[in-house]
């Protein structure tokens, strides 16, 4: 064997070396990148953000539905009409009941997810939660003893609406689930 041959070994050697250090670099660490994205994006879609946007269209269905159900008795309700304030006192208990056995425990939920995976979330996310918390604790409390026999009349109005229904967060959750779903999907379909 000759210094030529042993040139060329060593040459072959470090092409290939090199070759595979370059393939490394630029093909499988993209890919391993790629991967845990978008594991990562499964879990925050399927622990937390798609969790939160199935409660906030529950509570969504369940507060449209008792609006319109106050607007339409409202439309036809005559003060005249004894039985219209009977009706009125089952609206108001039925309004009530599901206020305190579907809408507060999905804020309940909400409020539980958001705290136990807020790894999962996105920093604006984690800045809204303090006005929901307030708005939940608002309701908690008023269930627990309304808040007009709590406070003089004009404190429980200015507190009712202190403590809005947070619509903004609500939206900006919805917004980054779509976002988060869209970004997942990207990564597994054929780019044009």
């Amino acid at each position: 064997m000759t210094w030529w041959d042993i040139g060329k070994i060593l040459l072959t050697a470090v092409l290939t070396a090199l070759g595979s250090a370059l393939a490394f670099k630029y093909k499988f660490i993209p890919e391993f990148r790629t991967t845990k994205r978008a594991e990562f994006l499964e879990k925050q879609l399927s622990e937390l953000y798609g969790p939160l946007k199935i409660l906030i269209r529950k509570v969504r269905i369940v507060s449209e539905n008792r609006v319109r159900e106050y607007q339409a008795f409202h439309k036809y309700a005559r003060p005249e009409v004894a039985k219209h304030d009977e009706q009125h006192a089952h609206l108001m208990a039925k309004h009530n009941d599901e206020l305190r056995t579907i809408i507060i425990p999905a804020y309940e939920e909400m409020a539980t997810l958001l705290s136990t995976k807020a790894h999962l979330a996105e920093p604006e996310v984690i800045e809204g939660f303090d006005p929901f918390y307030r708005f939940l604790k608002t309701w908690q409390d008023h269930l627990a003893k309304p808040i007009a026999e709590r406070l003089p009349g004009p404190a429980a109005r200015e507190l009712g609406e202190e403590h809005k229904e947070p619509h903004d967060y609500f939206a900006l959750i919805e917004q980054q689930f779509e976002q988060k779903l869209r970004e997942y999907r990207g990564m597994f379909s054929p780019r044009s």
